[in-house]
């Protein structure tokens, strides 16, 4: 069985509701996820376990795991309904719910090493994603799985979301989602859970329902015969007030109201006053802003002279962090010989000796023979070289899910000689593009190629940044890694390419789309040994 639900501020409580009209006499718990990742045949060797989101598509699989520690124990599972939020459909389609038979690790888990399906969780009865379902809450009754992991009869390993045709494309939030916060979450209903309690006190008497209309008149009895005229006898009692009838329907709703006046426009907002470099003789107020070792702090509380530096005052709040330091450049090239000095003075001649007598001339010896000859020495390493490109054109990274895409000017080829190590290092910094709303968040996926496939370990890195309403722009994320690897002798092509991480975010600039601002740059150095 399948809820939908709008998005709104009641959602808990609607689907509380909704499980209350199922089941009115159990109490109810939430379990909340304790590992979300998916799984994409199109980066096999990627995890994706830090995204916002949870894709469903054709090579695309979600994983969900729920800790299950806060339901009592001795409790019975009525009914357990996995609540997920639809944030974005590119193609309708359906999908199920599988049961997992195999542990998996949300840092870990990529598309070659995914667990295999189980059966399914709902008897066999998918679940219609359409345009319609986008930010709407979706209910979806898989009880017995969750019986059973309850009761120890079935291993928690959690559910895969995958599709059950060959069309369809949509992703749900994570439990890491910075958009609308609606990650994965099992509704329960228990029983058995402990004693009654006492009953409440009794709530205050309603008010007086509306006094009901006029019972329909009986029908008339048959007419008796004409009796003869009796003497007036006395005035009878007055007769009891008859029973109360049934109260009638409510009247129908009145029209709406008048929209009330506008309320009183609120307060300016204070601006920040920029104190340049921190000074420790200095006092601060309230938004001042100071820079300290290259990283900007802005003062939430007064501070007075020789109080704590920024980075471990508690007054200081961090507005900006240091970015990381480049990596070193290539060794310059020794610089010329210098002229040579003058010839000294000849020193004065020392006074000659007198010669000694001359001795006899000894006999000759025998020659000796020659000696062992020794170790060879270790052969020396014969140099290194170095290359360094530069990315020579801002790119916009579209918000779209695809194929990777080379950063313009990061392509090198270098020549490789045998018993030799390359190692590439790369940095850069990405921020939402000039098309992103005041409060979108882009994340792309880095990543080293070496002769068109990616290293296996450290070879790339997911990198998210964000608009930011408190500084009216971009907030800009710096990256960087560096690999160490042993390559065949020969010539070797060596790339940076990039590719949205996330469905349903910003598009994303890698570099300054200015030109004036920091660019991504790569050096690939050679060790021969």
């Amino acid at each position: 069985m399948t809820y939908s639900l709008k998005h709104d501020r009641s959602i808990r409580i609607v689907s509380l509701v909704a499980l209350f009209l199922i089941c009115s006499t159990f109490l109810f718990a939430q379990a909340p996820p304790s590992a979300d990742t998916f799984a994409s045949s199109a980066t096999p060797k990627t995890n994706y376990g830090p995204s916002i989101t949870l894709i469903v598509g054709q090579g695309s699989t979600a994983y969900i795991q729920f800790n299950l520690s806060g339901v009592p124990t001795g409790a019975t599972v009525s009914k357990a309904m996995l609540r997920l939020y639809v944030d974005a459909v590119v193609t309708s389609g359906s999908f199920d719910v599988y049961q997992l038979n195999s542990s998996w690790s949300e840092n870990t888990l990529t598309y070659n090493t995914r667990p295999t399906l189980g059966t399914s969780a709902t008897g066999g009865h998918p679940i219609s994603i359409t345009g319609a379902s986008f930010n709407q809450f979706l209910l979806i009754d898989i009880t017995s799985l969750v019986q059973g992991w309850v009761n120890g009869t079935i291993a928690n390993n959690g559910v895969a979301l995958a599709l059950t045709g060959s069309n369809g494309y949509f992703s749900f939030d994570s439990k890491e989602s910075l958009l609308t916060g609606n990650g994965p979450e099992l509704e329960l209903a228990l029983s058995g859970t402990g004693q009654q309690g006492p009953p409440g006190p009794q709530g205050p008497q309603g008010p007086q329902g509306p006094q009901g209309g006029q019972g329909p008149q009986g029908p008339a009895g048959p007419q008796g015969q004409t009796g003869a005229t009796g003497a007036t006898g006395p005035v009878g009692p007055v007769g009891a007030t008859g029973a109360t009838g049934p109260m009638g329907p409510a009247g129908p709703q009145g029209p709406q109201g008048n929209t009330g006046p506008a309320g009183p426009a609120g307060k300016d907002g204070v601006g920040f006053n920029f104190r340049n470099a921190f000074d420790n003789s200095a006092s601060y107020a309230i938004n001042d802003v100071v820079s300290f070792n290259g990283s900007s702090y802005v003062a939430i509380a007064a501070t007075n002279p020789g109080d704590p530096t920024p980075d471990v005052n508690p007054n200081w709040s961090l507005m900006a962090q240091q970015g990381a330091a480049g990596s070193q450049g290539a060794q310059g090239a020794q610089g010329p010989a210098g002229p040579q000095g003058e010839t000294g003075a000849t020193g004065p001649a020392g006074p000659t000796g007198p010669a000694g007598p001359k001795g006899d001339t000894g006999p000759q010896g025998a020659q000796g023979s020659t000696g062992a000859t020794g170790p060879q020495g270790p052969a020396g390493t014969t140099g290194q070289s170095a290359t360094t490109v530069y990315q020579t054109l801002a790119l916009d990274v579209p918000a779209t899910f695809g194929s990777y895409i080379t950063i313009p000017g990061m392509t090198t080829s270098v020549n490789v000689p045998a018993n030799s190590v390359a190692i590439v290092a790369a940095d850069g910094v990405i921020a939402p593009d000039t098309n992103s709303p005041s409060n979108a968040v882009s994340e792309v996926l880095v990543a080293l190629v070496v002769d068109g496939n990616i290293p296996t370990n450290g070879g790339s890195r997911i990198v998210t940044a964000s608009n930011s309403a408190f500084i009216g722009g971009p907030v800009p994320s710096n990256w960087s890694l560096s690999q160490s690897m042993s390559l065949s002798p020969g010539l070797h092509t060596i790339a940076l390419q990039v590719q949205n991480a996330c469905l349903g975010c910003s598009g994303t600039f890698v570099g300054d789309p200015s030109g004036t601002g920091r660019q991504s740059e790569m050096t690939v150095t050679i060790l021969n040994q």
